[in-house]
């Protein structure tokens, strides 16, 4: 269990570009949290906090924002609210409330960093997991970093190479193309590539 979410989140880390770290106000900074940050710190990404169960009661969210921006500090991530740079953002998914501030703090914080990506190059990607299926072989979930994936292309993963042979999008549907920053399921490799690749 804690075993493969820390894989997991190191493997986000690497590949990301902005994290969103997700607090809960009704539990504050929990192990897993500070796993994150350490993750974030050492892969030299910016982080974006998004605060939620603002809107349970008992819960003050002026009082959250400053009790969590405290906490967050003692960890070295200095939030605005206590003179810092990092945006913290509560929502409510529940009420639907702060995800268009979340939405446009992300956008900010890639706006700052200058984030661009050409699509007009031979694909690049990086595994985020994958397994054996029965029905279709090795199947890899990967995130395009770069350029575009076309079905067709040939492609070397770690010490492998194939083919596309089909891309699905992430709601499932084929796909012949994926540009950068665009999630695909892949099928075409003789054996599932390790995650990270």
């Amino acid at each position: 269990g804690h075993e493969a979410f820390s894989s997991m989140r190191k493997c986000g880390a690497v590949v990301t570009d902005i994290i969103v770290l997700v607090i809960a106000a009704s539990d504050g900074i929990r192990p897993q949290t500070l796993e994150s940050i350490e993750l974030a710190k050492a892969a030299g990404v910016p982080i974006v906090v998004a605060l939620t169960k603002v809107d349970l009661n008992g819960i003050n969210k002026d009082e959250a924002l400053q009790r969590i921006s405290y906490e967050l500090s003692s960890h070295g991530v200095d939030t605005e609210v206590v003179g810092g740079d990092v945006q913290i953002v509560p929502v409510s998914a529940v009420k639907n409330e702060g995800l268009d501030d979340l939405t446009e703090a992300v956008k900010l914080q890639a706006e700052m960093m200058n984030l661009r990506a050409s699509a007009n190059s031979r694909g690049e990607a990086v595994v985020l997991e994958s397994r054996r299926e029965r029905s279709v072989g090795a199947v890899a979930d990967l995130l395009v970093r770069w350029g575009t994936l076309k079905v067709g292309d040939l492609l070397v993963v770690g010490e492998q190479h194939g083919k596309v042979r089909r891309m699905l999008d992430d709601t499932g549907k084929p796909i012949k193309t994926a540009g950068p920053s665009t999630p695909v399921r892949l099928i075409g490799l003789d054996e599932p590539p390790a995650p990270g690749n």
